[in-house]
């Protein structure tokens, strides 16, 4: 590999393993579900070898991200939000359990929706009541 190959390599394995990491997947477990061995997935995220195109697709749909974002190096992943977080550990089950594509999105919409609505109201700053109801304090 020529040196801007090798740091490429280097920055995509370990932001895959970062990926990888957040969402608390074993990398004997991550590689079986992108059809790949352990000894490759490992060497890929040490960078010390590209994946094949097919594989880079695989990581990425199994991360419920898009290549687009894993090759943004200066970009944080956006599965840093709680709820993002969460649909990502959805979305992979969802997949391990042979959901179609279009019960996948319409499981992860309705999460999203769910999601962000319960944050609102959690969120929410509560009024002090100040209430008495006749009760003595103990």
């Amino acid at each position: 590999m020529t040196p801007e190959t090798e740091k490429f390599a280097e920055l995509l394995g370990a932001r895959l393993k970062a990926f990888r990491k957040e969402m608390k997947i074993k990398q004997s477990v991550f590689a079986g579900l992108i059809g790949t061995s352990d000894d490759t997935l490992s060497l890929i995220e040490q960078g010390r070898k590209l994946p094949r195109l097919e594989t880079l697709c695989a990581i990425a749909e199994r991360l419920g991200t898009t290549v687009r974002e894993l090759l943004d190096f200066d970009e944080k992943p956006k599965s840093d939000s709680a709820t993002n977080k969460q649909l990502n550990s959805l979305n992979l089950y969802l997949k391990t359990n042979s959901a179609s594509a279009k019960e996948i999105k319409m499981v992860r919409d309705a999460a999203r929706c769910f999601l962000n609505n319960a944050r609102a109201i959690y969120e929410k700053p509560r009024r002090s009541s100040k209430r008495s109801y006749g009760t003595s304090s103990l």
